[in-house]
């Protein structure tokens, strides 16, 4: 999918990319209308409360959290709120709906808008840290994170010297950050730590971490990404299964058939100069078409052997059967013989006619007959 990841503060910055959620691989690309934007807000415009709810039901949740908010916050009806749960961990982000109105109207089609906190977060997984301490730096300010277990355990936003002054040679450094600080850098596919909001904004399809202004996050879930992978696998493998169980019992049907035609020949026209499967190839085919006729070839193979056994001087060399026509070729010591196998073979077919007579130098006559089912 096309990802267009939106850094909104200090100035606004993008990324266009090419993103695969499952393998979590992130191609960069030119500019394109089909990208899908995700936008987050600056933690210096939103709040952060973390509660602990031993509740599952999600409306249970949302009355708690919107309790906990109005009693604190008398504009309540102003603000908007979207939270990330880890199991009975609620990390709530919380802004003016103004803002949110703000923020639509200046950027099209949003898909999506995050909180800076997750974009940072996200930016940590793709370098495969779960847990741990990371000051991104703005221009004119920063903000202190720590996480465990990728949950937003501390926030809060902090001047350039705080931050100057919080940092450790285990921080993780991002965003513009200033020269001669102890820490360790937090970098991105571009090597640009100052992309890393946009970056990791690309990265919210990937990863099941982040909250949603828009209330439109499972549309961009990897839950439901996997969920609709495996439901196609699972549809494709159940196609496959039972045309492989088709193909299986066609066959089998088949070769039964087979084994009855070589069966019946082999009794009544002795050995065998061509395979009589191979004779019969066009009429074994439309076996397909219809089930009544998957027993017809070896009935009329048995109706012509027992036809051909009362006239000892007539042997048949060669039978092709089609859908609907049936070629015979032999040899006889009469022309009484052949006479007297079509008037037989006529007992069963409306249509019996030699098409072809001609006497060897030995006095044999040789004779080619077709017949209509």
């Amino acid at each position: 999918m096309e990802i267009l990841g939106i850094e909104i503060y200090p100035e606004k910055r993008k990324i266009y990319a090419k993103l695969n959620p499952l393998k979590k691989e992130i191609k960069i690309i030119k500019p394109s209308s089909k990208a899908k934007a995700i936008a987050s807000i600056p933690t210096i415009k939103s709040t952060f409360r973390i509660f602990e709810l031993d509740i599952k039901e999600k409306s249970k949740i949302k009355k708690a959290i919107e309790t906990n908010i109005s009693i604190e916050f008398p504009n309540f009806e102003n603000l908007e709120y979207s939270y990330y749960q880890y199991k009975n961990k609620i990390f709530c982000v919380i802004t003016k709906k103004e803002y949110i109105e703000q923020i639509k109207q200046k950027f099209n089609n949003l898909s999506s808008i995050d909180s800076d906190i997750f974009s940072i977060i996200r930016v940590l997984n793709f370098n495969n840290i779960t847990s741990g301490e990371v000051i991104h730096f703005y221009k004119n300010e920063a903000f202190y994170l720590k996480i465990e277990s990728n949950f937003p355990k501390e926030v809060k936003t902090i001047t350039i010297e705080e931050a100057k002054n919080l940092a450790t040679n285990d921080t993780f450094l991002s965003g513009y950050i200033p020269k001669n600080i102890k820490g360790k850098i937090l970098n991105n596919s571009l090597n640009e730590p100052s992309l890393n909001i946009a970056f990791g904004n690309i990265l919210k399809p990937a990863y099941e971490i982040g909250v949603d202004f828009l209330h439109r996050e499972s549309k961009l879930s990897l839950k439901t990404l996997i969920t609709f992978s495996i439901l196609l696998i699972l549809t494709f493998l159940f196609i496959n299964i039972g045309l492989f169980i088709k193909d299986y019992q066609l066959k089998k049907e088949l070769n039964l058939t087979k084994s009855k035609e070589k069966e019946i020949y082999l009794k009544y026209f002795g050995e065998i100069p061509v395979d009589p499967l191979s004779q019969a190839k066009g009429k074994v085919k439309n076996l397909n078409k219809s089930k009544e006729h998957k027993k017809d070839v070896a009935d009329i193979l048995d109706f012509i052997g027992k036809t051909k056994k009362d006239i000892n001087n007539l042997k048949i060399m060669n039978i092709k059967a089609s859908f609907e026509t049936i070629s015979i070729k032999g040899y006889a010591s009469s022309i009484e013989d052949i006479t007297k196998f079509t008037e037989n073979l006529k007992k069963k077919f409306s249509f019996v006619k030699i098409v072809e007579s001609s006497k060897d130098a030995d006095g044999k006559i040789r004779f080619k007959l077709e017949i209509k089912s």
